[in-house]
């Protein structure tokens, strides 16, 4: 069976998926800490199959240091102890970004490449919409790349988050009924933003686009959860299963401005399906979408 693990970590997005082979793919990774970065190597170190855990793909949703920094550094600190096959990402051009947030997106992409040169024979993939990849039972299908605007107006006001990727991951179980297949909607830091200065509409893009086609089994949650989700997005991906990688008490809280950070709007469209935050490692057998252990 193939499995996908929400990692409890102190901040960011980390997604661990282990193929039928005993490989893995990476989705993001965090922020830079020790403790995020024992929780994803002794995940890795625990259900490796072989000498060195063997990661078929580090994928990177966007450029943010909550889900790029860690796997920076995890990459060069650990480049000994496992082996990377491929790397796929979509970086935004500097001028797709504030003014404010190009020195960081410029630092990021530097780390980056510094991180793959590491596994020099590695698949480099720059995703682009329409892209599918397949690792060992896993199908990526990207459905929107950094290149795509659906923010205005454009000038000087897009963060890294407008140009997040977006992806479905179909888990083939090998039947003749494809029914029997699990799908995983991978959303990064995709939402629907509107203020006085912009109007953010990134999951609103995906619906008009893809519509019914969004529909998976487990979906995860737009920006963490915390702010700029869509009822109707979330109303179309139908999901039995949102993924939430914020704390509970993060979602149902305040922030440090006094907002609070749970938007009814938009997370009560999940109300009906089975939530897990990011308190405690979730594992979940992506054949019947069991929790394992």
């Amino acid at each position: 069976m193939s499995t996908l693990a929400q990692l409890a970590i102190d901040e960011g997005m980390s997604y661990v998926i282990q193929l039928r082979d005993g490989s893995f793919i990476i989705i993001d990774g965090g922020t830079k800490t020790d403790n995020n970065e024992n929780a994803l190597w002794n995940y890795l170190d625990d259900n490796k199959i072989g000498e060195r855990p063997a990661i078929a793909c580090w994928m990177i949703t966007h450029p943010d240091p909550d889900h790029i920094a860690l796997a920076n550094s995890f990459i060069v600190e650990y480049a000994s102890k496992i082996q990377i096959e491929s790397f796929a990402y979509t970086f935004p051009k500097s001028t797709d970004v504030r003014v404010s947030e190009q020195n960081g997106l410029a630092i990021h992409s530097e780390n980056w490449a510094t991180a793959m040169a590491c596994f020099p024979d590695a698949t480099v993939y720059d995703l682009k919409a329409g892209d599918k990849l397949t690792f060992e039972d896993v199908v990526v299908d990207v459905l929107v790349d950094s290149s795509v605007n659906t923010t205005t107006p454009k000038t000087d006001i897009d963060m890294r988050n407008d140009r997040s990727a977006a992806w479905k991951m179909t888990f083939t179980q090998g039947t003749a009924d494809i029914s029997d297949d699990k799908t995983f909607m991978v959303v990064g830091d995709c939402m629907d933003d509107n203020t006085a200065s912009r109007t953010a509409a990134r999951l609103t893009y995906l619906v008009n686009t893809y519509g019914d086609e969004l529909k998976s089994d487990v979906l995860q949650a737009a920006h963490h959860g915390v702010a700029g989700g869509s009822a109707t997005f979330y109303n179309t991906v139908a999901p039995s299963i949102s993924l939430f990688s914020s704390t509970e008490a993060k979602i149902n809280g305040e922030n440090s401005t006094g907002t609070v950070w749970k938007n009814k709007d938009y997370n009560l469209a999940l109300a009906e399906t089975t939530i897990y935050y990011m308190d405690n490692i979730v594992v979940l057998n992506m054949s019947d979408l069991s929790v394992v252990g």
